[in-house]
């Protein structure tokens, strides 16, 4: 009787266990799934598509409203700079976001397009500098550099977009250059 006492003990730990196991890998998959999707968003709102950066933007609890704001943020700056937007630079300030794959239906496109209609205060840039400081110390140095890269190319499409002085000489002008410098350092 003792064996089958010790049987039956048996049994149900490993029932007990297999529950447990089915439970820890029933979190484990919901977890994972969790991640992907947080990823999915982050690289939906930035047009970042490396899985480490994404990742690591992820273990930080970086947001994708956040993440949106960091990359469009300078788009907008730089396209008024000299406190006037043209067509083109509007254009290509949508462009630049539309180009991360942020959808038109999604609400950052919907204030990005009322921050191209108005000009933000200079509080907006103040908190991108703040917030892109302290994001600095918790990634690793390339993942760093490619957020780096990719805002920088976006404004410098921007600025390229104004077409400088009368579209003639520097296709850049010097308040905007000024200013991509300043991003570009932000970010470093």
């Amino acid at each position: 009787m003792s064996g089958t006492f010790a049987d039956r003990g048996r049994a149900l730990e490993n029932a007990f266990f297999a529950k447990k196991d089915k439970e820890l890998l029933e979190a484990l998959r919901s977890n994972l799934q969790s991640c992907q999707s947080v990823r999915d968003e982050l690289a939906a709102v930035s047009g970042i598509s490396d899985l480490a950066v994404l990742d690591q933007l992820a273990e930080q609890n970086v947001e994708a409203a956040t993440l949106a704001a960091v990359v469009l943020i300078p788009l907008v700056e730089v396209a008024w700079v000299d406190y006037v937007m043209d067509k083109r630079e509007k254009a290509a300030v949508l462009d630049g976001a539309k180009s991360t794959g942020l959808d038109e239906s999604h609400a950052c496109f919907a204030l990005l397009k009322s921050w191209v209609d108005e000009k933000p205060g200079p509080e907006l840039m103040e908190n991108w500098r703040t917030y892109v400081s302290e994001l600095k110390p918790l990634l690793n140095s390339s993942a760093m550099e490619k957020i780096r890269s990719s805002i920088v190319q976006r404004a410098r499409e921007v600025a390229l977009a104004a077409g400088g002085i009368l579209g003639l000489g520097n296709r850049i002008a010097a308040a905007e250059q000024a200013l991509l410098d300043d991003i570009e350092s932000a970010l470093r």
